[in-house]
């Protein structure tokens, strides 16, 4: 198929008429799933479904488990031994790990596509037809619009990044969705998360896998920006897919390994982007925001607090916690160390 001249892509691009990008030629190019699971059986099955009653169909399905121990192995092997090319890792590696390690597997495998998630999401059954209505040998990869489980958008997983990386994840003013709701033809973005982004294989030779050392969270933002930077990434409306989590798009506080991860995976995703001085900016103005952030709850709490209410308030502790958690993380990011929590701390995921 022709494709329309560049300055009236680009025109339509600015109407967002984008409708009609080319189709790939090849129609026996291979898709292969990769699902990476940890301790959510369950939820994993209601994946595996989604995959399997696509309309059109994978060509295979890897699931790496990060030694998951609630049986997912046992349920694997009863209900989808011949259905899955399944693998378990000796030891929870993170998600970062499990998708750098499923997705080189199927790009060794020798597919063209490969189609990434997590276990809680569940594409529906339109959702890779759709997606490969839309493919292209220029395609970095093609994302499909993620509903929460309440059928809400999650627009926070599809990301138009800021110029100035190092003060925002994402500037909401420059993604559509904030201002628009749902998009009705295909936007080009810059990152997604690892919720059924559909890959170009091609790309993998110059651009590598994800960053097994981010261990959780940013790296499919880190990845997805990095392919971005050398194909055509869309996201695409018509394609659904349904992410069963719990989390809102909030950076996570309390001091825990979760929170570690977010900082300082942040401050390494702007250092390998921006470089070593706009890391330090980044934990800069990570730290002023927690701080911010620290005294407001301090001040809101104690004007709440009244001589008759016994609601006890945080203890100092847990924002001494938090704070050594922050500036750990923060540290950590700007000297590029990698890896996953327990090396760094006594602390356990």
């Amino acid at each position: 198929m022709t494709c329309r001249p560049r300055d009236r892509l680009w025109l339509r691009w600015l109407h967002g008429q984008t409708r009609g990008f080319p189709v790939s030629e090849n129609k026996h190019e291979t898709v292969a799933a990769v699902v990476v699971t940890y301790n959510r059986k369950e939820l994993l099955r209601q994946c595996l479904g989604g995959i399997l009653a696509q309309t059109r169909p994978v060509d295979a399905i890897y699931v790496v488990d990060n030694a998951s121990t609630d049986g997912t192995d046992q349920m694997i092997a009863a209900e989808y031994a011949d259905r899955v090319i399944y693998e378990r890792l000796p030891e929870n590696t993170g998600g970062a790990a499990g998708f750098h390690h499923g997705m080189k597997r199927a790009y060794e495998d020798g597919h063209d596509w490969i189609w990434v998630m997590d276990d809680d999401a569940e594409p529906q059954p339109h959702c890779l037809e759709y997606l490969l209505k839309h493919a292209g040998p220029d395609v970095g990869y093609l994302a499909p619009l993620i509903l929460g489980g309440d059928g809400r958008l999650q627009s926070y997983h599809h990301k138009r990044l800021s110029k100035r990386l190092f003060t925002s994840e994402v500037s909401p003013a420059r993604w559509q969705c904030w201002r628009t709701g749902v998009p009705s033809s295909p936007v080009r973005i810059d990152a997604n998360a690892f919720v059924g982004p559909l890959i170009n294989a091609r790309f993998l030779s110059s651009v590598g896998l994800p960053n097994a050392g981010f261990f959780i969270t940013w790296d499919d933002t880190e990845f997805t920006y990095r392919l971005s930077r050398r194909g055509k990434c869309f996201l695409i409306p018509e394609a659904i897919i349904v992410h069963k989590d719990s989390q809102v798009g909030a950076v996570p506080r309390g001091g825990g390994p979760r929170m570690y991860y977010s900082y300082r995976n942040q401050v390494l995703f702007v250092r390998l982007v921006d470089g070593h001085f706009a890391s330090w900016l980044c934990a800069a103005h990570l730290l002023a925001s927690m701080v911010c952030h620290g005294l407001r709850r301090l001040l809101t709490t104690r004007s709440a607090t009244r001589p008759t209410d016994t609601t006890p308030t945080p203890p100092e502790s847990r924002w001494h916690g938090s704070a050594l958690v922050l500036l750990r993380a923060l540290l950590d990011g700007v000297l590029n160390r990698c890896g996953p929590w327990h090396v760094k701390t006594a602390g356990k995921r």
